[in-house]
């Protein structure tokens, strides 16, 4: 913010120094120059010096009193300087103008971005895990966790793959593939979980499908929730379920993904079997 108000008082104070100078034009006069070309003006003809003065009123715009050659010859210092003052002055003010701007800009960048960082910010229990808030905002936007449940991945399988769903309206790539993963499922056993996991796999890939995941999100969530060791308090434990918790909601759809995550918490001790 010092640098903004510096610029600003550089700016009126360049805005006075051209009016000033715009005032004071005599003070950036080549007194020699100007006393060699008033010499040489004076020296003109007659009619020289009548076109001089007509120039010299005609373009000073206003009713002139006796008219001389002296006073064109200064009109005409006089109006270069002040052209030079006001681009000078117009110029540099510009520059600072957009400094000032580019500084304004910056400073409340810097502010927001601090507050930011002190809202934003959260220490859980002794500041081993620290949350950032845009985790958070991501775990709120993120997706949703797939409905309905099912009583069993079979049948699931039986419901997701069935040829019928994509009937209407009709693809035949994906009757085709449907087809085949339905009748592999119909020769599957209800608890034959390795091939009809290999089958899911199959469907998830080839016809795109997102398996229900709110059963497992939802255990999850539950069993994977930082607060869960806050009573008693328990530091490591926190900082291994933010990371899993974390992992669970941005998986929300992702019911392979979330079968990994549990593995992990078992493996970890935050998953209670």
């Amino acid at each position: 913010m010092k640098k903004s108000i510096v610029i600003f008082i550089s700016i009126i104070i360049v805005a006075f120094l051209g009016h000033y100078y715009y005032n004071h034009y005599d003070l950036f006069i080549d007194v020699d120059k100007y006393n060699e070309d008033l010499k040489n003006a004076n020296s003109k003809s007659i009619e020289e010096q009548n076109l001089i003065i007509s120039n010299y009123v005609n373009d000073y715009g206003e009713i002139v009193a006796n008219p001389s050659v002296d006073d064109a010859v200064l009109y005409w210092y006089m109006k270069k300087v002040r052209q030079n003052v006001i681009v000078t002055t117009l110029t540099i003010d510009s520059i600072l103008a957009i400094f000032f701007i580019i500084s304004i800009i910056s400073y409340y960048r810097k502010k927001t971005t601090k507050k930011d960082g002190y809202n934003n910010i959260e220490a859980v229990g002794n500041g081993t895990n620290i949350v950032k808030q845009e985790i958070i905002d991501d775990i709120q936007s993120s997706v949703q966790p797939i409905e309905p449940e099912f009583p069993s991945l079979f049948e699931e399988l039986k419901e997701r793959c069935n040829p019928q769903n994509y009937m209407d309206p009709y693809n035949f790539r994906k009757i085709k593939i449907a087809n085949e993963l339905y009748s592999l499922v119909l020769l599957c056993h209800d608890s034959d979980e390795e091939k009809l996991k290999s089958l899911r796999k199959r469907a998830s890939e080839e016809l795109s499908i997102k398996f229900s995941t709110i059963s497992l999100f939802n255990q999850l969530c539950c069993c994977c929730n930082p607060k869960k060791f806050m009573d008693p308090y328990d530091a490591i434990q926190i900082d291994v379920a933010n990371d899993l918790y974390y992992k669970i909601k941005k998986a929300a759809d992702d019911i392979a993904t979330l079968e990994n995550i549990q593995k992990e918490a078992l493996e970890r001790n935050i998953w209670e079997k």
